[in-house]
């Protein structure tokens, strides 16, 4: 499965996660980093995805996903960094280990 094939991907990007500044989804936005963050309750887990547009930074936060497949999703982004959004909707998902 390609990741522009999952509901969600790709992520609205805002100027920040306060902002209701939208980046448009054509836009040439390259990967700058994500993370996942989830707290002792797993339902509430998220992936954080960070890109950069024009010199600044922009944030989503892909929350529509179960734990596991948030997993598999930064996996499958790690060490794409600089690769734009588009470009990487084209790659395969990857099996996450777990930590």
């Amino acid at each position: 499965m390609k990741l522009k094939e999952l509901e969600g991907w790709p992520p609205t990007l805002k100027e920040s996660y306060s902002s209701s500044k939208v980046l448009g989804v054509s836009s040439p936005a390259t990967l700058k980093r994500c993370m996942l963050f989830s707290t002792v309750d797993a339902a509430s887990a998220y992936l954080s995805v960070v890109v950069s547009y024009q010199g600044r930074d922009w944030h989503a936060m892909i929350t529509e996903q179960p734990g596991p497949m948030l997993r598999r999703i930064e996996a499958t982004l790690r060490g794409h960094e600089g690769q734009t959004l588009a470009s990487l909707g084209e790659l395969d998902l990857v099996e996450a280990t777990l930590p």
